[in-house]
């Protein structure tokens, strides 16, 4: 549960040389503090110049786990820094409550330094703890020194959390002892503990939980029914909106850890500068709402590769007209008129809609995707990465003839066909007409249907020196195929969510034999054919398209 050495979060104390950035928001609300057990480690130096050191630990520890490391830190941090280890709400010696969220944890250590008169601390942080220094530092930049999060990020979600309720769950139904010395209490418990926790360690670890009363029988110092009740609030990082921290931070993982994904993680993390506002076309509404007549929850439609807002523009009015609904079509990064980057994968698309969403005052969307241009899992692996990462963002979600789990045929060809789009020589100061009808000679032995080949001369467009460019970023998607072709880590994380899959019954990008794996990743899905469509089922067969997605946007949710 520790770090693996105090060398290196010593060694960032004293330069800590980098900063973090973090645009994800949570809404503002009154909290009730609770006044938080801590134990003090004193400076040596009469006059410590540096600001004082506070800790919490993670999810079943308590302040008592740093003991050894609070006085390594107080005996060699330089300049001198007084350490305060703290133990959060539901855990240690502090008091129980029925809440427990980062935001609460947040507003408990905020109450703490008003009353240690603290103007400014440095903050470490492990696993859970982590988290609530992360959001302490978004919310209360000026109060922080610099900031230290051992082995847990603001983004990803490790697998092993999964279990997590199991354990709760087997240490709430443990028979506790009355009456015996509390060698023997442990011993008792670790052997119900040892039927359903294999890990010697991770039982000795919680058994530093069990404590014994004056009337001679014990309990667990940690609240277990409200951990439980609350643990979607500790699992996730809460929703935040553009919000930076730009002090000193490390983050400081372990080598066989799964807690940061360095691949990702680290890489959204660090990379906020390079969101991009996305171009889109809005059908808004003219009607007025109240309190008791509430807004419609909107609809975003995202379009697939080398798509556009455009494709939807007679679809997005349609929706407007009888969802009674807002509308937005959006174009993606490297695509239409959005901004082009060198960066395409699920998560930069994720983070662009969020901030979309941010710039719009979106709380709650409906998603809709098609996936178009013969890629069969654009679209699905943007809506699940985003759905994943913040699933309470989304009420209902459209998935059109694509599938997370099986691949068309089709899918293996736009390599090459990307390849040749990002190196072809285009015409230059000829009309439009026959810009066109040259690259559609030049693209015959990639594309075989008229249809696509129209629907992909659609992006291109005319440059004021008379030469001819693509909208989309040929290059960039290229460079980034492999990021677009793998299929995003879920971890097993489910969207319990409203989702309709809908099929065209001549394609081949969704099969019959998906669906009861979809229903691992969407439990409330449905799937529904149009017979006599294609893949293009929405230009093949408008009315029934619509028919169908419209049923299933207007239908009320029901809540059990």
């Amino acid at each position: 549960m520790y770090p693996r050495s105090s060398f290196t979060t010593l060694k960032h104390l004293q330069k800590a040389p980098f900063k973090c950035y973090n645009r994800f928001l949570s809404s503002t609300e009154t909290l009730e503090p609770v006044k938080l057990s801590y134990a003090t480690y004193e400076s040596t130096v009469p006059e410590a110049q540096a600001a004082p050191l506070l800790i919490m630990h993670g999810l079943f520890g308590s302040k008592g786990n740093w003991n050894s490391l609070c006085k390594v830190y107080q005996q060699k941090t330089d300049p001198n820094r007084k350490i305060v280890a703290i133990d959060a709400r539901n855990h240690g010696d502090s008091p129980h409550s029925h809440n427990h969220t980062y935001a609460h944890m947040a507003a408990d250590i905020r109450d703490l330094l008003e009353q240690l008169r603290l103007d400014k601390v440095a903050l470490m942080g492990h696993s859970m703890g982590g988290r609530a220094v992360m959001l302490f530092a978004l919310k209360y930049p000026e109060l922080v020194d610099r900031l230290i999060v051992a082995d847990m990020s603001p983004v990803g979600t490790s697998p092993q959390l999964n279990s997590m309720p199991a354990l709760f769950q087997a240490v709430d139904n443990v028979s506790l002892p009355c009456n015996v010395a509390l060698s023997q209490a442990r011993s008792l418990v670790d052997a119900q503990l040892a039927k359903s926790i294999p890990d010697k360690s991770l039982r000795a670890f919680l058994l530093t939980n069990l404590v014994q009363q004056e009337n001679g029988s014990y309990k667990w110092r940690i609240n277990i029914p409200v951990l439980l009740a609350c643990f979607n609030n500790v699992a996730r990082f809460p929703l935040v909106n553009e919000v930076q921290y730009t002090g000193p931070v490390l983050f400081l993982g372990g080598g066989n850890s799964d807690f940061i994904e360095t691949k990702s993680s680290q890489h959204y993390l660090m990379r906020t500068e390079h969101n991009l506002d996305l171009a889109y076309a809005s059908y808004e509404l003219t009607q007025s709402y109240s309190k008791n007549n509430p807004e419609p929850v909107p609809l975003v439609i995202m379009h697939g590769l080398m798509g556009s807002k455009n494709n939807w523009n007679s679809f997005c009015k349609k929706y407007h007209d009888r969802s009674r609904s807002k509308v937005y079509a959006l174009d993606a990064r490297n695509h239409g008129d959005s901004p082009h980057s060198t960066e395409h994968s699920y998560d930069d698309l994720a983070v662009d809609i969020r901030q979309f969403m941010y710039k719009q005052s979106l709380d709650r969307i409906k998603l809709l995707g098609h996936s178009m241009g013969g890629q069969s899992r654009y679209v699905v692996c943007f809506e699940i990465r985003f759905i994943y990462l913040q699933p309470e963002l989304v009420e209902k979600l459209i998935v059109a003839d694509t599938s997370p789990i099986s691949t068309s045929s089709n899918f293996r060809r736009m390599t090459r066909l990307l390849a040749f789009l990002s190196q072809a020589k285009l015409p230059k100061n000829v009309s439009l007409t026959e810009a066109k009808r040259s690259i559609a000679t030049a693209l015959m032995p990639f594309i075989k249907s008229h249809a696509v080949t129209s629907f992909l001369l659609t992006n291109l467009v005319q440059k004021p020196d008379g030469s001819y460019t693509w909208r989309f970023n040929a290059k960039a998607l290229v460079n980034n195929f492999e990021n677009i072709t793998t299929f995003p880590e879920t971890h097993n994380t489910v969207f319990e969510g409203p989702v309709l899959f809908v099929g065209g019954a001549k394609s081949d990008h969704i099969q019959k034999s998906d669906f009861p794996k979809i229903l691992k990743l969407f439990p409330n899905a449905e799937l529904k054919f149009i017979e006599g469509a294609g893949h293009w089922l929405h230009s093949e067969k408008p009315a029934e398209f619509l028919q169908t997605t419209l049923e299933f946007l207007n239908r009320k949710i029901s809540h059990h």
